[in-house]
């Protein structure tokens, strides 16, 4: 089984180019999944930003219209 590289708040803000606001707005609208690793520290796994930046099947019909 592989795992996941577990990221913070920042690191995926620094490789997904936004703020770690956005970040949080996106863990906040289940965009994407984070666990608290303690009372403070969240963390993402890695294929939650793969799956956040595949398109839906909504935005990919959008794209071919």
């Amino acid at each position: 089984m592989i795992q996941d590289e577990l990221l913070t708040v920042k690191e995926t803000a620094i490789r997904l180019r936004v703020s770690k606001r956005t970040i949080f707005r996106w863990i906040n609208e289940g965009k994407i999944g984070a666990f608290r690793t303690g009372r403070r520290k969240l963390v993402i796994p890695e294929s939650e930003i793969i799956n956040a930046l595949q398109p839906t099947n909504d935005r990919a019909r959008e794209m071919q219209d």
